[in-house]
């Protein structure tokens, strides 16, 4: 069996996995969000005002997706992560971290 793209294998299965195309669809999206906030970065050395948002919001879509809660250690990780990718930007951007 020959599959063209990975739209033309899900169409070829049951309907019992359509919603597991939709999970597919939805990821694939994500990346290609997360790839075009690379290349910006790449090309400019920084990140604009709103790609800090898409990041954020690629992030948590994907723990929604999931059902999964997000513990404040988990954000510190997502956002030293972020600042180590995108040297000039901060960790404090991406989660608030309270002096005690």
């Amino acid at each position: 069996m020959e599959i063209e793209d990975e739209f033309t294998l899900f169409n070829k299965f049951e309907n019992k996995f359509f919603g597991e195309m939709i999970k597919f669809k939805a990821r694939l999206r994500e990346w290609r969000i997360i790839v075009m906030v690379l290349a910006y970065s790449e090309k400019h050395d920084y990140l604009d005002a709103r790609k800090p948002s898409t990041l954020t919001h690629c992030i948590v879509n994907s723990y929604a997706a999931n059902a999964v809660k997000i513990t404040y250690s988990e954000k510190q990780k997502w956002a030293k992560a972020i600042s180590e990718v995108f040297p000039k930007e901060k960790a404090e951007t991406y989660i608030y971290t309270a002096k005690i």
